[in-house]
């Protein structure tokens, strides 16, 4: 006659097996998605594009109309798109990389403030003929 196990350890041996279940799940997906089988049709929302990729809603839409990015709707309208498109979507845009302004330390405050008092009165002295600190009209006495 087989001894009876308390209560705990059948439960302990249910959490292992379910572990154990989800680990094997978990590597056959693995081997599939390494052979190339399944996942190739992947479907995505706005929320999961989102997620996955950081795309806004109105990216993904400007894409749609602007006929760069096939998509579909889905259950209650939702617009849906295949992984795939998507990706190769991202891999054909341009990078468009604008300059960022320079930081130059000049040294001092001092020198930057002189710096920037001379390329105001560059400035304002191009456009109306006169520079920074003279008078353009002189007030009757």
């Amino acid at each position: 006659m087989a001894a009876r196990r308390h209560p705990a350890s059948r439960v302990a041996l249910e959490a292992a097996l379910a572990t154990a279940r989800a680990t094997v799940v978990t590597l056959e997906a693995a081997l599939a998605a390494e052979a190339g089988c399944g996942g190739d049709d992947e479907v995505l929302d706005l929320a999961a594009l989102h997620e996955r990729y950081h795309l806004g809603r109105s990216a993904v839409r400007q894409a749609i109309e602007r006929g760069e990015l096939k998509a579909s709707r889905g259950a209650k309208g939702r617009i849906l798109v295949r992984r795939e498109a998507v990706e190769g979507w991202l891999s054909e845009r341009p990078a468009v990389v604008s300059p960022r302004p320079r930081f130059t330390d000049s040294g001092s405050l001092a020198e930057w403030d002189r710096a920037q008092e001379l390329e105001l009165r560059r400035v304002a002295g191009a456009g109306s003929g006169s520079s920074v600190g003279e008078r353009s009209h002189v007030r009757p006495k």
